[in-house]
């Protein structure tokens, strides 16, 4: 469980002269403690100040009391305790509740963006929703001259700049589709163009999903069938990683789960529940879990990308979250019923196809800019790692 930890400790031994080597307490001061916290009900989507909590996104929502701000003065590091988040903050904020601490050098010898690439590269254990503080209390931190610090976070900003630009653009194409979409058929939920309407069983030859065969992870092969689970598919976008196979008696067992070229592919329990996007041709011959659903289009009706883009729409997929209990609470599954009874709108096929031509090209777009952060995250993770042997100065 700590194996990343000794990793730290092993990669300090060789370091240049002048570098220090400092406990934890040495150099980070935790001044999470006599902060007001406010809980996440109480958040808003625009304020005077914002609040950062121990979540993914760097600002989790705004308030408007700004005597409740953090009373030391940014920059700051901010650690979810739970999450295992790094953040740097360099203007005031309320805390989240529950998780979130916020870290900062004791001494002006010590750099708060040098700090926070140096936590970066360390991965702190996953003990699942458990406190990790404990975990970086245990650090030994690498302490080179000030310049030298200062010089590794240019460095390194730099190449996380080029990251998060490539990041950006592809939010861009993301949110051109989507613009694509509205523009030609309109709110699929209001449907302000009136197009024709159909259940989702009319409109398809297939909706079911499948099982994990018996004895789970470990039965799961190095080659053969792919297996697809929930983790598999996000998005108009699926993810190989993780990707599980099975033999041909495994899949023998699965066969009315059988993927087929076109298939769209939808999650329908847990975290990832309404995430949707078409089957990739390279992952066939495929079969799905229970945890994913095929919606096999009638294509004389419907398109797969038409299909796939309306289900991850924003209103439709609002509408779908709020289905699967009753008071419009978020679900944490949706049924077969309750997918065949979805009502899908249905434009004239020429219009769908006229839409699949222009994601396409967008797509086409989006795949060089994907491959480009693929490019740039590979360069960010290596300085961030020769960073801290002292490679970069």
């Amino acid at each position: 469980m700590e194996s990343n930890l000794v990793q730290n400790l092993v990669n300090l031994k060789s370091l240049p002269e002048t570098w220090a080597v400092k406990d934890f307490k040495e150099v980070v001061s935790d001044n999470s403690g006599g902060n007001k916290k406010l809980a996440k009900s109480n958040f808003l989507n625009e304020g005077e100040i914002a609040v950062v909590d121990q979540g993914k996104k760097l600002i989790a929502g705004y308030y408007n009391n700004t005597s409740l701000a953090v009373k030391t003065q940014p920059p700051y590091v901010v650690f979810g305790d739970h999450t295992r988040a790094f953040k740097y903050v360099d203007f005031p904020f309320i805390m989240g509740a529950d998780g979130t601490k916020v870290l900062q050098p004791k001494k002006e010898n010590c750099d708060t963006k040098y700090l926070y690439y140096f936590f970066l590269s360390i991965n702190v254990p996953n003990t699942g929703y458990n406190r990790h503080f404990k975990y970086l209390k245990k650090l030994k931190i690498p302490i080179p001259p000030l310049d030298q610090q200062k010089k590794i976070a240019t460095i390194l900003d730099a190449a996380d700049a080029y990251r998060q630009k490539t990041k950006a653009l592809i939010t861009k194409y993301d949110e051109l589709t989507q613009s694509l979409f509205l523009e030609l058929f309109g709110d699929p939920v209001r449907n302000p163009k009136g197009w024709e309407v159909s259940f989702l069983k009319q409109i398809t030859t297939k909706i079911g999903s499948g099982a994990t065969p018996r004895g789970g992870k470990q039965a799961y092969k190095k080659e053969g069938v792919s297996l697809i689970r929930s983790m598999n598919v996000y998005d108009n976008m699926f993810k190989y990683k993780n990707l599980a196979f099975i033999d041909e008696e495994q899949a023998a067992k699965l066969k009315n789960v059988i993927v087929e070229k076109g298939d769209v592919l939808f999650n329908i329990t847990g975290a990832s529940i309404c995430r949707s996007s078409v089957v990739p041709n390279d992952v066939l011959p495929a079969r799905v879990n229970q945890h994913v659903s095929i919606l096999r289009p009638i294509k004389s009706i419907i398109t797969s990308k038409f299909l796939s883009r309306f289900l991850i729409s924003k209103n439709v997929k609002t509408k779908l979250l709020g289905v699967g209990s009753g008071g419009g609470a978020v679900m944490e599954a949706i049924t077969k019923e309750q997918l065949q009874n979805i009502e899908v709108i249905v434009p004239p096929l020429d219009i769908q196809n006229q839409f699949a031509d222009s994601v396409q090209a967008i797509e086409t777009q989006k795949a060089q800019a994907q491959a480009s952060l693929a490019q740039a995250e590979d360069l960010f993770n290596s300085l961030l790692q020769r960073a801290f042997k002292g490679e970069l100065v």
